[in-house]
């Protein structure tokens, strides 16, 4: 697994990981933290996240993102705010 990327968003902290090789699972973690907790999901990608050589950065599928961006928002209104 590979950190795709990560971000402050309401006094929480996120990261996404996302799978490198074929030999791992074809899934997308999120990890979410605050001072006080640690928290996180995962959900199944569509299509292996794939490497963009121009920005020399691993992107997820047009799909794959708004899955995230989805389960990103969910997850933002069931955590109190910090």
């Amino acid at each position: 697994m590979e950190k795709q990327g990560g971000w402050h968003e309401k006094g929480y902290h996120f990261e996404v990981y996302v799978p490198t090789t074929i030999f791992e699972p074809k899934k997308c973690y999120v990890k979410v933290s605050s001072e006080a907790s640690i928290d996180g999901f995962s959900f199944e990608l569509k299509e292996m996240p794939k490497w963009y050589i121009p920005c020399q950065c691993i992107l997820l599928s047009k799909r794959d993102e708004k899955t995230l961006d989805a389960k990103v928002e969910q997850i933002l209104k069931r955590l109190p705010k910090n």
